[in-house]
């Protein structure tokens, strides 16, 4: 019988453990830095496009044709919002209605991605210079860096408190 409320135990916390960091809600007080408002300058434009994990080059494959670059994402693990920019000129290519369609939602289903969009060499006159407003290392990422990594697994950590309790009150019973 302790076998089996030790295993079922193990089985319970590998099955809570990822999806209790799955999503992680910013910190008190956080303001999302990666907005169209804070990016777009009186030279460049940008488009929000939303992403979500296993499409995360969804919105660069979407919009590169059309000369647009990643210059940041929101907060999230599992689905965030993207910000791609490009200098402002009259003759850059217009994004079709259909692919501005898509920016707004991502699909229900994810696929895996396959590859990194690549960026046609025909754009090189039309991407912006980007303005580093995010904490880190500029990967995109608005992760504070002072987060302190217990912070994340409290709820892993508390899971296996209580379980381990669990265990030992019931070898105190046998």
């Amino acid at each position: 019988m302790r076998r089996l409320s030790f295993v079922t135990g193990l089985v319970v916390a590998a099955t809570v453990a990822p999806s209790a960091l799955a999503d992680v809600p910013p910190p008190a007080g956080y303001v999302e830095k990666c907005t169209v408002a804070k990016q777009q300058t009186a030279k460049s434009e940008c488009l929000e496009c939303a992403s979500m994990h296993g499409q995360t080059s969804r919105c660069a494959s979407l919009l590169a044709p059309y000369c647009y670059v990643n210059v940041c994402q929101t907060w999230g693990a599992s689905a965030w919002t993207e910000v791609l920019c490009r200098a402002k000129d009259p003759n850059a290519p217009a994004v079709p209605a259909d692919v501005r369609a898509q920016l707004a939602s991502p699909p229900s289903i994810p696929p895996v991605d396959g590859g990194v969009a690549t960026i046609p060499s025909t754009c090189a006159a039309y991407v912006p210079v980007v303005q580093d407003n995010q904490p880190g290392d500029g990967s995109g990422c608005s992760l504070p860096s002072r987060r302190s990594p217990l912070r994340e697994l409290g709820p892993v950590v508390i899971l296996l408190g209580v379980l381990a309790l669990i265990v030992s009150r019931r070898r105190r019973r046998d």
